[in-house]
């Protein structure tokens, strides 16, 4: 076996010798790393000091001949010579390449992450072998992964100022620095929605798209003000990520009591009064309307953990060094979110 070692930091290129033959001879492979960042496969667990580091590699097949790569060829070893094998990880994310494993034709060169467990506080190196003949080559690539920033928790921090900012009425200055998406594009989503759901409750008082708009600011405000939220990173990768959120806040269940109560006596007042049956109806709803936010404000706020109890689940997207929140598409179910801090209601 013939040992080569390479010292090498980001966008450096290491050259494999051949395994028969001297440094003059035609080496069958150039490896470059590209560079490399922290991920979070969906679900995995971490820590301060541990973590998934995904090395993005391109290996060049400089001979004239097909070679076949595996995931067996790559590996890290730390500072007590104890190997650390890659992962396989599943993602969604489209623009996460992992590296293609399998035959490279000749001249040509493959480009993709390849993910190791690693601990923080360790030094590693990488080794690359390749078997030729009766001979196998080793090279050594020396890792300063203190080099590698781990990121992942700006999703977290991305996710705080979204729910603080659009939906709970609180300044968070971290959104101008994290979030792409237009506050008051985002802001207006939640009114619309808001409307709905409101408006719902009501069926014989025709509740005006103006009073239930004004009653939104209202209540963002006043669930501002007693809301707590959980936030777990589900996974994230250079490109992508996703943030579980388990609010507890004012929900409609709470009060619906309270609320028909209030309802009835002011309809069963209205018909005492002479009214006809559908003005009285018209005129409980209307009072009911009027009480919501005192009936809100008495009530204490209840967790909205959603239909699997896990929680809501947001779809970040990286957007020019900020995070772009997804509101529609078929991985993105931000209408739960919406639900959650809209009284835990179905928007009509």
């Amino acid at each position: 076996m013939r040992k080569l070692k390479f010292t090498v930091a980001l966008l450096a290129t290491a050259i494999l010798l051949g395994a028969c033959g001297g440094a003059g001879s035609q080496p069958p492979v150039t490896i470059t790393i590209e560079g490399g960042a922290y991920i979070l496969p969906r679900d995995r667990q971490v820590s301060e000091d541990r973590g998934y580091l995904a090395l993005e590699i391109t290996v060049t097949n400089e001979t004239n001949e097909s070679l076949h790569l595996s995931s067996f060829d790559f590996s890290l070893y730390d500072d007590n010579n104890t190997q650390v094998t890659s992962e396989d990880i599943f993602s969604r994310d489209n623009t996460f390449n992992e590296f293609d494993w399998g035959a490279l034709s000749a001249g040509m060169n493959r480009t993709g992450y390849i993910i190791f467990p690693v601990d923080k506080t360790q030094t590693y190196t990488l080794h690359y072998t390749h078997s030729a003949s009766l001979e196998a080559t080793v090279v050594e690539i020396e890792l300063d992964i203190t080099e590698f920033e781990d990121n992942t928790l700006d999703a977290i921090t991305a996710t705080t100022a979204l729910i603080e900012e659009i939906f709970l009425a609180r300044s968070n200055n971290d959104y101008q620095d994290f979030i792409a998406n237009d506050r008051e594009d985002l802001i207006t989503l939640f009114e619309n929605y808001f409307t709905g759901a409101i408006q719902g409750q009501f069926w014989s008082y025709d509740l005006s798209n103006q009073d239930a708009l004004e009653f939104s600011e209202i209540f963002r405000e006043m669930n501002g003000d007693v809301a707590t939220v959980e936030y777990t990173l589900v996974s994230f990768f250079p490109n992508s990520a996703v943030v579980r959120v388990k609010p507890t806040v004012l929900v409609f269940d709470e009060i619906e009591r309270s609320f028909e109560s209030v309802r009835d006596e002011a309809r069963e007042a209205a018909l005492d009064a002479g009214e006809g049956f559908s003005e009285s109806r018209e005129a409980g709803e209307r009072r009911a309307f009027e009480q919501l936010p005192e009936l809100f404000r008495s009530s204490s706020p209840v967790l909205t953990a959603g239909f699997s109890s896990d929680g809501h689940e947001i779809l970040l997207v990286k957007v020019d060094d900020k995070w772009e929140v997804q509101t529609t598409g078929s991985d993105a179910f931000f209408d739960s979110v919406l639900r959650a801090f809209s009284a835990d209601l179905f928007s009509r």
